[in-house]
């Protein structure tokens, strides 16, 4: 506005003051003068009021007469907060990291150009604060450049290091396209092949020292590289556990050989079927291919989806349920049931576990609990929630007729509603119990538990891990099963519960080992930053995972961590009977039922 003015010369009042009214002693200058003031005064004013939206016309009365009375109060309408936009541009610029795309010297000057902002705003950051954090900021590939900086005695300036920056990063980009991988090479000659996958393995020492053909240069992998760029750059080498795993395609009619003496492992596509079925707690074949079929999951090759021993041994059953009715919404009738206590307590002591199941969607929640009179103080931290969340309330509630539900038995011998029972009635809630002796009519609930448990056996079936963490998978059960289909819906239970689709890409093996970073506030520079640990589950209030540490028996919880899927699980030769106390009427193991079948085969001898 000011340009505008002074290119069309009438920005006079605006950078004089107003001049004294003329009277009798005004000279003629003084009338020249004035006229010329007036008529900026005017003109600008009415400009002014013009140029600016309509809605800010209002925070400034008419009454305002004078152009550079008028600039003013509308500068100081809309004049900015000094110290939210320090603490914005301070945060900006601590937060910036470099991802290594683009080009380090606009980088490094674009956080200058944050710090002159900074400056502007009386916060001055010196040269050396300002060289520390782009160094902080720059990516893993630059830590032996950060290495040489500290063990210099001179300090850099900001021009010294964009000019060191711009050199490291066209070494590293040279380095990434001129370096090789140890590998030996072997024509067709009638030697291993492999076509199908892109890896191919050997243990061998017969090719050791053969020489390495097709290859600029080659050496033996440090043992503090973990990632190593190899050929063109885009295949990339992965050391763990002293065994090279290559994922590049090899060039044809060749097959890649690598050596090493490691751990046994077996890899794995990313889209084998039975890769993911292992993931997803071992649900049915079917499940899967509804993952497929409505875009939840890629294209899943099903070529080596064969018997799975851990699901005979985990969900053989006697008899199918028959179905139900279904609800029409969410919150209109929810099922529960509790089923222990479990022979070896959980984790945190707990030797019960209760659920509630949406009739409707069939999303449900599972908690742990150490005696069943837990039952009502659950069921009152989940009715808040969901009531909550949805915006809706719970209808009804079916149970069977178990005294922490229904109520106890006096001594006439008649059963009297319980707290829950009562709870209920408090609330409004209709309860529907099922009759004496008939379970069956609270099929929803009695099923879930029974494919829980069915799920943990086949989890747990042959893992080492401390029987104990039975109630960690139970829960990463319950977590899965809201998000794979079900027969009694055409959606997946958490669609039909939130109205999104849920995303298995952070679904993985349960039990697999993997090397997780804790948050160690005190941890020192040469310490290691990961800890070997087993996955146990899936972080219930925040995006991470839960892992046991068998080192110092502890679970803790990250989000950063590499887990290694395709290690070919060893340890028990028999599966571990996981039996709930509930169920020892019904339930064999599968040894018995091995030998009775062996006694009736003598017998029809």
């Amino acid at each position: 506005m000011m340009i505008l003015l002074g290119c069309m010369d009438i920005d006079l009042a605006l950078r004089m003051p107003k001049p004294d009214e003329l009277n009798e002693q005004s000279t003629q200058e003084d009338e020249v003068y004035w006229g010329k003031w007036e008529r900026s005064n005017r003109l600008s004013l009415m400009i002014m009021k013009r140029g600016i939206p309509e809605a800010f016309r209002g925070a400034v009365t008419d009454e305002v007469t004078n152009a550079s009375d008028f600039l003013a109060k509308i500068q100081k309408r809309f004049a900015k907060n000094d110290k939210a936009e320090t603490s914005t541009l301070l945060a900006s610029l601590i937060s910036m990291k470099y991802k290594g795309k683009g080009n380090v010297r606009e980088y490094i000057m674009e956080m200058s150009h944050l710090a002159s902002k900074l400056k502007a705003l009386k916060l001055e950051l010196s040269d050396d604060l300002l060289v520390h954090l782009v160094l902080i900021s720059l990516p893993a590939q630059f830590n032996q450049f950060k290495v040489s900086y500290n063990c210099q005695k001179d300090k850099w300036t900001l021009n010294e290091l964009i000019s060191f920056c711009v050199q490291e990063e066209e070494r590293l980009k040279q380095d990434k396209t001129e370096s090789a991988h140890l590998a030996s090479t072997s024509k067709d000659k009638g030697k291993r092949k492999n076509k199908d996958n892109k890896v191919a393995a050997s243990n061998g020492p017969e090719q050791k020292k053969q020489k390495v053909e097709g290859c600029l240069s080659y050496r033996k992998p440090s043992d503090a590289e973990r990632c190593i760029y190899v050929g063109d750059g885009t295949g990339l080498l992965n050391v763990y556990d002293n065994l090279y795993l290559l994922e590049i395609v090899p060039s044809y009619n060749e097959t890649l050989h690598v050596e090493s003496r490691g751990t046994k492992r077996k890899l794995n596509k990313d889209n084998s079927a039975s890769l993911w079925h292992k993931r997803l707690g071992h649900i049915s074949k079917s499940r899967v291919e509804r993952l497929v079929s409505d875009g939840i999951l890629d294209s899943l090759d099903f070529s080596d989806f064969d018997i799975c021993v851990e699901c005979i041994k985990g969900k053989q059953t006697k008899t199918k349920k028959l179905g139900a009715n279904r609800a029409t919404n969410v919150l209109e009738l929810i099922h529960t049931d509790i089923c222990g206590p479990y022979p070896t307590a959980s984790w945190n002591g707990q030797q019960y576990f209760i659920t509630f199941i949406d009739d409707y969607s069939r999303y449900g929640y599972l908690f742990l609990i150490h005696e069943k009179s837990q039952s009502l103080d659950v069921f009152k931290t989940f009715k808040a929630e969901v009531e909550l969340q949805l915006n809706k309330r719970i209808k009804s509630v079916r149970s069977d007729r178990g005294g922490e539900y229904y109520g106890r038995y006096d001594g006439s011998g008649e059963q009297r509603p319980g707290p829950f029972a009562k709870y209920l009635e408090e609330c409004g809630i209709v309860p529907q119990y099922t009759m004496p002796g008939s379970p069956s009519m609270n099929g929803v609930a009695e099923r879930r538990n029974r494919t829980l448990k069915d799920m943990v056996r086949s989890m747990i079936s042959h893992s080492t891990l401390p029987e104990k963490l039975w109630g960690e998978a139970l829960k990463t059960a319950a977590y899965i099963l809201n998000r794979v289909p079900t027969k009694a819906a055409t959606k997946t239970p958490y669609e039909l519960w939130t109205g999104r689709k849920p995303s298995l890409k952070h679904f993985h093996i349960w039990g697999c080992p993997a090397e997780a970073r804790p948050y160690k506030p005190h941890e020192k520079k040469l310490d290691s930053k990961t800890v070997s640990s087993y996955f146990i589950g899936y972080a219930e209030r925040s995006r991470g995972f839960k892992f046991y540490d068998p080192a110092i028996r502890s679970i803790f919880e990250t989000g950063t961590a590499t887990f290694f899927e395709d290690v070919e699980f060893g340890g028990r030769n028999q599966a571990r009977n996981i039996v709930f106390e509930e169920e020892e009427g019904s339930t064999i193991a599968i040894d018995n039922v091995q030998n009775k079948l062996n006694n009736l085969k003598k017998i029809c001898h």
